[in-house]
């Protein structure tokens, strides 16, 4: 689980940020790049102000010394996540090019979180059957479905959603959800148990 933390802690903050891809066509390339655009402004005008305001401590007598190093540690944390949205936009926007010239890749896991983003794509954990973690992020039409699969289930019978996608695997983007079934726990050991005998 420490994959699916690590990945939570990155997909989180970029739902919220509204930088996921909900598909590869231009229209919502270009809808990132204008959010990114609007970040970049606003993290480095903070960065820019607080810089100032540093500035401006050290300068003061009767100021500490550590007044004017937060705002500077302030700047310089803001630049940095300025950067990481530029390269991060960046790389994602060029292999959904890249991606579109290639064949999409099928899966199939059990969902284990999905996060509903206010605009754009929303970031989805899937657990292979492999046994690896996967994320990947997708358009609220195709996942919404899931969702309400998920919300709609009785409490007291413990299931798991199975979902089958096709996804691009350059920058991780579901192009179509084929498939979708509620399987019990109690059904999913015993076809693990079984898969495990067959194996063995």
């Amino acid at each position: 689980m420490v994959g699916a933390s690590a990945g939570f802690c990155l997909w989180w903050p970029l739902s919220r940020l509204r930088l996921c891809l909900a598909g590869v066509d231009d229209p919502e390339l270009k809808r990132l790049l204008t959010q990114r655009l609007v970040w970049l402004v606003i993290f480095t005008g903070g960065a820019g102000f607080a810089f100032v305001l540093g500035v401006e401590m050290t300068l003061q007598r009767d100021a500490t010394v550590w007044s004017g190093i937060v705002y500077f540690g302030c700047a310089a944390a803001l630049i940095l996540i300025s950067l990481g949205i530029w390269s991060y936009s960046a790389t994602i926007v060029r292999r959904a090019r890249r991606d579109r010239e290639r064949d999409p890749r099928v899966c199939r896991g059990i969902v284990r979180t999905i996060l509903p983003a206010s605009d754009g794509g929303w970031p989805v954990l899937l657990r292979t059957y492999r046994g690896r973690n996967l994320w990947l992020t997708g358009s609220p039409e195709s996942l919404k479905t899931a969702t309400g699969r998920l919300t709609t289930r009785a409490r007291d019978r413990p299931f798991q959603l199975v979902i089958v996608v096709t996804y691009y695997p350059r920058c991780r983007v579901i192009r179509e959800v084929t498939g979708m079934a509620v399987e019990s726990f109690e059904r999913a050991v015993v076809e693990l148990s079984q898969a495990a005998l067959d194996h063995g």
